[in-house]
C-alpha cells in the first residue's frame, strides 16, 4: 500500500525528542515519517545536505510538521536562511498541509520582541531570525500556529487537525462526484476499502490519508498538463 508521506522538520539537537516521539506517532499511526536523521532518509550524493532536505519534500512530501524552537539551525549562504525555513517555503510552494508548532516560550518572546525589537532574547533564542521566521509565517503567510509544551501538544493536535482534513477531504469528493454518502464507499480504492472493512488502529485517519492519495494519483495528468502545458509523456 502507498503510504502517506509526512516530513518532520525542525532544528536537530535542541529537538531532538521531539522528533524521535513524533517519529513514532506517525508511525504508529500506520504512516510513513520523513527525517533527515534516519537511516530511511533518501539521500542523493551529488546533492549538498541543503538540496537533499529541499528535494525530500519536493518528491515525497504529503503533509509538513514544523516544530519551531529556540535554535534557527543552520543557514545557507546563498539565501541567507536556515534549513527548516527552506523545507517550509518548499512545502509551501507545493501547497501540501503544513501544521507549524512553536515552543510557548519562544512564541512568549516573539510577542514581547514585536513589542521592542532591540531588546536581548538570546537566553531564548539564539538568533531573532526564529522570530523574522515566526513573522513570516503567522504574518506575512497567514499559517496558523499552535503553541506546545510537551509532546503530548503535538500529538493530540494532530489527530483532531487529521479529523478535520478527512472530514474536509469527504466533503470535497462528494461535492467533485455529485454523490450521495450511500454511495460512498462504492468508488472507494481496494486499500481504502480494506480499511473500512478490517478497521486497524486510527484507522479513520488512515482511510483520509488513502483517499486523499487515490485522488491524487487520479488528477495527476491534469496537473501535469496544467503546469507545462502539454500531455504527460507516455
Amino acid at each position: 500500500m502507498n503510504k502517506p508521506v509526512i516530513m518532520i522538520s525542525s532544528t536537530f539537537y535542541d529537538l531532538k525528542q521531539v522528533r524521535n516521539e513524533l517519529h513514532q506517532f506517525v508511525e504508529g499511526m500506520g504512516y510513513e515519517s520523513l527525517l533527515s536523521e534516519n537511516s530511511t532518509f533518501p539521500i542523493d550524493t551529488d546533492l549538498s545536505t541543503l538540496e537533499n532536505c529541499k528535494k525530500k519534500v519536493e518528491l515525497y512530501a504529503d503533509i509538513l510538521i514544523l516544530i519551531i524552537g529556540g535554535r534557527y539551525g543552520y543557514i545557507d549562504e546563498k539565501s541567507g536562511k536556515s534549513i527548516t525555513n527552506l523545507e517550509y517555503i518548499e512545502a509551501k510552494n507545493k501547497g501540501i498541509p503544513i501544521y507549524v508548532f512553536i515552543e510557548k516560550n519562544v512564541l512568549t518572546a516573539f510577542e514581547l520582541w514585536k513589542k521592542n525589537k532591540e531588546n536581548d532574547f538570546s537566553s531564548v533564542v539564539d538568533t531573532v531570525e526564529v522570530f523574522n521566521f515566526i513573522e513570516r509565517i503567522r504574518n506575512t503567510d497567514s499559517v496558523w500556529t499552535f503553541p506546545f509544551d510537551i509532546i503530548k501538544d503535538i500529538e493530540n493536535t494532530l489527530l483532531i487537525q487529521f479529523s478535520y482534513l478527512f472530514k474536509s477531504s469527504l466533503a470535497d469528493r462528494l461535492k467533485m462526484r455529485k454523490i450521495s454518502t450511500d454511495v460512498l464507499f462504492s468508488i472507494l480504492s481496494t486499500q481504502a476499502l480494506l480499511m473500512v472493512i478490517e478497521k486497524p488502529p486510527l484507522w479513520e485517519y488512515r482511510l483520509f490519508f488513502q483517499v486523499w492519495l487515490d485522488e491524487n494519483e487520479k488528477n495527476a495528468e491534469k496537473i501535469y498538463i496544467y503546469q507545462h502545458g502539454h500531455c504527460c509523456p507516455v
